[in-house]
C-alpha cells in the first residue's frame, strides 16, 4: 500500500478496485438503499466541497460487528470514508458505519431487550403491558352480573343480539 497516494488496495469484498481516499470521515443520510440490489447512495450532511452530494454506497462497503445481512435504512445517519474511484461510480463511501462508530440499524433492529425491561411511560399513554385507569375501570365493570330484578327475568341488563344470516346466493344468468 502507498503511502504518498493513499490507495487502499482492493478486498474480495469490494465492488472495484482502485480507490484514492479523498475525505477520512464524513456524515451523511441514507438517501436510498435497495436491499436486493446490495446498493444506494448517501447525502453527505457536512458543510464543504461536498455538502448535499449524492455518494455510491455498496452493501460490501458497510461495517457491522458481526456476520448478519448488511443494509441500510433510508434516513439513517451514518459516518463513512469517502474514496474517488477509477472506474464506476465517481465517488463512493467505504467504511460506513454508525454516526461515531456506532452501531447501524440492520443491527440494532435485531438486539433482544434485557429480561425484566420496562419501558419508560410516554406522554401519549402507558406502555401496552400496562393497563390505563379508564381500562380498568371498564374491566371491572364489564363482567359483573346485572342486578336481579324482582318479576325473575334473569336476562335484565344484557342486550340480546340476534345474528341474522345473509339468505344464500342464487346464481342468476344473464
Amino acid at each position: 500500500m502507498s503511502t504518498e497516494t493513499n490507495e487502499i488496495q482492493p478486498t474480495m469484498e469490494t465492488p472495484s478496485t482502485d480507490y484514492t481516499v479523498i475525505t477520512e470521515r464524513l456524515t451523511g443520510t441514507v438517501k436510498w438503499f435497495n436491499n436486493k440490489a446490495g446498493f444506494g447512495f448517501i447525502t453527505v450532511c457536512e458543510e464543504g466541497e461536498y455538502k448535499e452530494k449524492d455518494i455510491f454506497v455498496h452493501y460490501s462497503s458497510i461495517r457491522v460487528s458481526n456476520s448478519q445481512y448488511k443494509y441500510l435504512v433510508q434516513g439513517e445517519y451514518v459516518d463513512f470514508t469517502l474514496v474517488k474511484a477509477n472506474n464506476g461510480h465517481e465517488f463512493q463511501a467505504m467504511n460506513v458505519s454508525g454516526i461515531k462508530g456506532g452501531p447501524i440499524m440492520c443491527e440494532s433492529r435485531r438486539v433482544v431487550t434485557p429480561i425484566g425491561f420496562q419501558p419508560r411511560e410516554s406522554q401519549n399513554g402507558p406502555p401496552a403491558n400496562k393497563p390505563s385507569k379508564k381500562n380498568e375501570i371498564t374491566k371491572n365493570t364489564r363482567n359483573k352480573p346485572a342486578p336481579e330484578s324482582n318479576t325473575g327475568d334473569s336476562l335484565l341488563g344484557y342486550t340480546t343480539v340476534s345474528k341474522k344470516r345473509r339468505p344464500p346466493r342464487t346464481n342468476v344468468q344473464a
